[in-house]
C-alpha cells in the first residue's frame, strides 16, 4: 500500500513539475489567478487504490486562495431507522437533490463561509426546519464515512508570496464522471478572480467494458450475468459429482 501511494505521489509530482514550469513562465501581472491540476484524467482499473491529486497555481498580489472540488451530482435518499419489536426498520425518509458525489474544499486559512456546513443541499419536497437539519447531518455523516465528503478545510500552502499548492485524496470509491474544480482568489472577503478546471474519472480496461454494458446495454449485461451464473453452477455441480 505504501509503495502504491508513493507511486501515485511520484506521478502527481512529475505532472506538477511540467505544468508548474509553464505557470512560472507566465508574467505575474498577466492574471490575478492562474491554476491547474496535476492530472485532468484519472482512470479506474482493477488495481486502482485511489489517487493523490495536486492542485497548484499562482496569484498576483495578496489574497486568500480557495479550491472547491465537486463530483457528479445525484439524488440521495436519507432514511430514519425505527426499532419495532426489536427489529430496526426504515421509516421516514427525505430526498436531497443535486448532491455532489464527491466534495472537498481547501483554503490557505480558516474561512467561515466555505466548507461543507455552507454547502447548499436542497430537498425534493418541503420539510420542517429541524427535520431538514437532522437528515442533512445524517447525509453528510454517511458521505464522510465513505470518504466522499471532506468537510474539513484542506491546507493550501504557499511557496513565497506567489506560488501555491494543495493535495486532495481521491478515494477508491469515487464516482465516475466529470468533476468541477474551481479556484477562487479573495481579498477582504470579496471575489477578485476565479478559474475553473475539469477533472474526469473514468473506468478503463475490462471495468470500462462492464460499466458500459451495464449502463448502455442493460439487456446484454443481464444476459451475460445469467449465462455466467449458469456456467458457475454447472461447474460447481460437476466438481461436486466427481468428489
Amino acid at each position: 500500500m505504501k509503495g502504491q501511494r508513493h507511486n501515485r505521489r511520484a506521478a502527481a509530482w512529475a505532472g506538477l513539475g511540467v505544468a508548474l514550469g509553464t505557470l512560472i513562465t507566465v508574467p505575474a501581472y498577466a492574471e490575478p489567478l492562474t491554476a491547474d491540476l496535476s492530472s485532468n484524467l484519472i482512470s479506474i482499473t482493477s488495481s486502482f487504490t485511489g489517487a493523490d491529486l495536486i492542485l497548484f497555481g499562482t496569484r498576483s498580489g495578496k489574497g486568500d486562495v480557495v479550491v472547491v472540488i465537486r463530483g457528479p451530482a445525484s439524488a440521495q435518499v436519507v432514511r430514519h431507522k425505527t426499532r419495532i419489536n426489536g427489529i430496526w426498520v426504515n421509516s421516514a425518509g427525505l430526498t436531497f437533490i443535486n448532491v455532489p458525489g464527491f466534495y472537498a474544499v481547501a483554503a490557505n486559512r480558516a474561512l467561515h463561509f466555505v466548507g461543507a456546513p455552507e454547502l447548499r443541499l436542497d430537498t425534493a419536497a418541503p420539510a420542517a426546519t429541524e427535520d431538514r437539519r437532522l437528515f442533512r447531518e445524517a447525509l453528510i455523516r454517511n458521505l464522510r464515512r465513505q470518504r466522499l465528503f471532506q468537510p474539513f478545510l484542506g491546507n493550501i500552502t504557499f511557496l513565497g508570496d506567489t506560488l501555491f499548492r494543495t493535495n486532495v485524496e481521491i478515494p477508491v470509491n469515487a464516482p465516475v464522471g466529470g468533476y468541477d474544480v474551481d479556484f477562487f482568489l479573495l481579498r477582504d472577503g470579496k471575489l477578485i478572480a476565479q478559474q475553473s478546471a475539469a477533472l474526469f474519472i473514468n473506468k478503463a480496461g475490462f471495468e470500462r467494458t462492464i460499466f458500459d454494458l451495464a449502463n448502455n446495454r442493460p439487456a446484454v449485461y443481464g444476459l451475460i450475468a445469467i449465462l455466467l451464473a449458469l456456467m458457475g453452477g454447472w461447474i460447481a455441480a460437476t466438481v461436486f459429482r466427481r468428489t
